[in-house]
């Protein structure tokens, strides 16, 4: 790796790479030897937040709540950043802000598709089965994208923000047979966030060995001031 460190962005629901790069203008300046590389979803969101001014293009998701099969959307959105990672990469972090932080677990999971233990279908129920069978569809499309990057699939650390672990089926089946990921971890929340309450964002932490936790007094935002710049860095520099 360079020494400049290399950093693959995900924005949140009904934001796009533009607004989450302008949301993070003075985290980008603080931050020493660190490029952030901003990625656009592939949805448009079908419930835009009325309160996100997006200084242009379109609010994008990750994958629509209204949508009849949530996993097809996360699908379409991996090949996306699958196909990102492979001409843009390699990236040394991840970093994940709301839905992004959500979607950020479930690459790091398609990422380590090859340790998902295989389940028979004769012994689920029918229900299950029709899960199971969604999820194999899920990984025999995925699986040859993870295969091309090689070893630029792997990440150092990953950083969340207002994350939350997603209860979708095909999709949580990623990270339900996981004791943990074993890549350092940044997790930042804030107390009076009414969007991605904190205890959400800590059910991510489980995934997690040795987690690290900011936790700011504010709303669903990434801290920008000194004090919390200072964390982000030395976060990254104990690489």
């Amino acid at each position: 790796m360079s020494a400049t460190k290399r950093v693959l962005c995900l924005h949140g629901y009904s934001q796009n790479a533009i607004r989450l790069k302008t949301n993070m203008g003075a985290i980008r300046k603080a931050l020493k030897g660190t490029e952030l590389i901003y990625t656009d979803a592939p949805h448009i969101a079908s419930q835009p937040r009325p309160d996100q001014v997006l200084p242009e293009g379109k609010p994008l998701g990750w994958w629509n709540m209204t949508s009849p099969e949530i996993w097809r959307d996360t699908m379409s959105s991996l090949k996306s950043i699958l196909s990102f990672m492979n001409q843009n990469g390699p990236f040394d972090g991840l970093l994940g802000f709301s839905q992004g932080a959500a979607m950020a677990s479930i690459l790091l999971g398609i990422l380590d598709y090859k340790s998902i233990a295989h389940k028979e279908l004769s012994s689920l129920s029918e229900t299950e089965q029709a899960a199971e069978i969604n999820f194999r569809e899920f990984l025999s499309q995925l699986a040859p994208l993870v295969d091309l990057l090689g070893d630029s699939a792997k990440f150092s650390f990953v950083v969340f923000g207002g994350g939350f672990v997603t209860n979708e089926q095909v999709c949580f089946r990623l990270l339900a047979d996981k004791t943990t990921f074993d890549i350092r971890s940044l997790h930042i929340m804030g107390k009076t966030d009414t969007i991605i309450i904190k205890e959400r964002s800590m059910e991510l932490t489980k995934l997690f060995i040795n987690p690290e936790i900011i936790e700011h007094d504010g709303g669903h935002y990434l801290p920008y001031n000194k004090n919390y710049t200072t964390l982000y860095n030395n976060f990254i520099s104990k690489l």
